[in-house]
């Protein structure tokens, strides 16, 4: 997929579907989301830009009471392909401990590139909530 220009709330949204829809819901039952800070460590990740100016051991923390980052005004240009791989990475290492076998992510890479299709359909104003 192309790099697409997003608001931080946007870019938001499609961190938490990717996490909630491709790892949480599968592997932990229906309902089960990604805590703020699994979003946002997964929003740094795959844009640099967010750790500018951050002190980098604060970012690493992960704070249960934390929320993730939901400007409508902060601009950022977001490489999809690094949004999908980052998260399947920081899901792999930090909440399963073993790589997703290569089936599988070859089904999840198609929904996925559905989900950003459709979330960048969605109005600005529902986006980060």
């Amino acid at each position: 997929m192309p790099i697409l220009k997003m608001s931080e709330a946007r870019f938001n949204d499609l961190v938490y579907l990717t996490l909630k829809k491709l790892y949480f819901e599968p592997n932990m039952g229906e309902g089960c989301c990604p805590r703020e800070c699994d979003i946002r460590v997964c929003m740094n990740m795959s844009q640099p830009e967010m750790l500018v100016g951050v002190n980098p051991v604060v970012a690493m923390i992960l704070s249960p009471a934390e929320v993730a980052p939901k400007s409508h005004d902060k601009m950022y240009d977001v490489d999809t392909d690094k949004v999908f791989d980052e998260c399947k990475d920081y899901m792999e290492d930090h909440w399963f401990k073993q790589e997703m076998p290569e089936d599988w992510t070859k089904g999840a890479k198609e929904f996925f590139e559905d989900v950003v299709k459709v979330l960048m359909t969605v109005p600005e104003d529902k986006c980060g909530g």
